[in-house]
């Protein structure tokens, strides 16, 4: 399996998130690095593990990135 279906498949019920994704990271693979690492934002959880319980806080993180609010 290829990191864009990987991540595809990762993303099925998240359209939003896997565009924003798409449109942030220059590769699928560093997609799903980012989507695996822990993040501050998620009490030291990854994305991954946050998309069931809070899916809009994983959306709102990648779009804060993308307006460029680090804050």
């Amino acid at each position: 399996m290829t990191p864009d279906n990987t991540l595809r498949d990762l993303l099925a019920d998240q359209p939003n998130i896997h565009k924003l994704l798409l449109e942030l990271f220059s590769s699928p693979e560093a997609a799903i690095r980012w989507l695996e690492r822990p993040k501050r934002p998620f009490s030291g959880k990854s994305p991954i593990e946050c998309f069931e319980s809070q899916p809009e806080q994983v959306e709102d993180l990648l779009l804060q990135i993308k307006m460029g609010d680090f804050s």
